[in-house]
């Protein structure tokens, strides 16, 4: 590898190769989506696409509303390689090991861990993964993890219909 980049050859079908080291650290998996820019000086560049971004805003403002309903429960946003959609903010393993399994499996995830109950609500668009609503709540009774259950839901189905619009 050159200090500047990697050379590649495109083969007959118009493919490229990207190296194992390069997908494993930017998280590169079989099927995922990129972008395809074309730079000023000739450049082709690929960026993975992130879905999340399409609903990011949407996503901050159904935290923000869960956030105000509820007290006491921290809510997140997670992007489809299960990182917080709030950059400066780092995930308890436990909390991303649910979210990601949310997302893997693309149905909703709960634990319950002596006092605490975590949950993951993934935003499934056209088959594929967007993102993943999640909640932890320390002490949660009957009623208040119902409630936290029904309107995690109607957040979620929400998120998907403005995706698809």
């Amino acid at each position: 590898m050159k200090a500047t980049g990697i050379t590649r050859r495109m083969d007959d079908l118009g493919r490229l190769v990207i190296p194992r080291e390069i997908r494993r650290s930017l998280r590169i998996h079989e099927g995922d989506a990129f972008e395809i820019f074309l730079g000023e000086d000739g450049e082709v560049i690929f960026k993975k696409h992130i879905f999340a971004d399409e609903i990011s805003s949407e996503l901050k403002k159904v935290v923000s509303a869960l956030c105000s309903q509820f007290n006491g429960i921290v809510f997140m946003a997670f992007d489809q390689d299960a990182m917080p959609i709030s950059r400066g903010y780092r995930a308890p393993a436990e909390d991303t090991e649910l979210v990601h399994q949310a997302l893997s499996y693309r149905r909703i995830q709960e634990t319950e861990n002596g006092s605490v109950t975590r949950m993951a609500i993934p935003i499934i668009v056209d088959g594929e993964p967007w993102a993943c609503l999640f909640a932890r709540c320390e002490k949660p009774t009957s009623t208040n993890l119902e409630s936290l259950r029904t309107s995690m839901r109607a957040f979620a189905q929400f998120l998907v219909a403005t995706a698809e619009s």
